[in-house]
């Protein structure tokens, strides 16, 4: 897919995660990766870091609750956080509710992942 395309959750490439959650690969390079992901209701991803990367988290819709080093952060929609290479984190949904949110990563962090 080149640069001048548009991408949505139609054409971006899919993935399962976590307790039965989706992630779209909006923009997928070396050095920046943008994420959309869905969590359902009561669902969570692995406790895990990043050595180099560092993610940008940002609510479209729901609640979620992100774990960052044994602190809890409570993010709604328009909330986000910006979570550093070598933090311990883990988000979860433990509301009753769908979670949509982006996932922001430079460098990506998908090769970077440690439990």
């Amino acid at each position: 897919m080149s640069n001048q395309e548009t991408i949505n959750k139609a054409n971006a490439e899919n993935f399962k995660w976590g307790t039965a959650c989706d992630g779209w690969h909006l923009l997928k390079s070396d050095e920046l990766s943008i994420v959309e992901e869905i969590m359902p209701p009561g669902s969570k991803g692995v406790v895990h870091h990043h050595e180099v990367s560092r993610h940008f988290f940002y609510v479209l819709e729901g609640e979620a609750s992100l774990v960052i080093d044994g602190t809890t952060h409570l993010l709604n929609r328009g909330d986000s956080i910006l979570v550093l290479p070598g933090k311990v984190h883990q988000i979860k949904n433990e509301s009753g509710d769908e979670l949509n949110f982006l996932v922001v990563s430079s460098p990506e962090c998908f090769t970077d992942k440690h439990s």
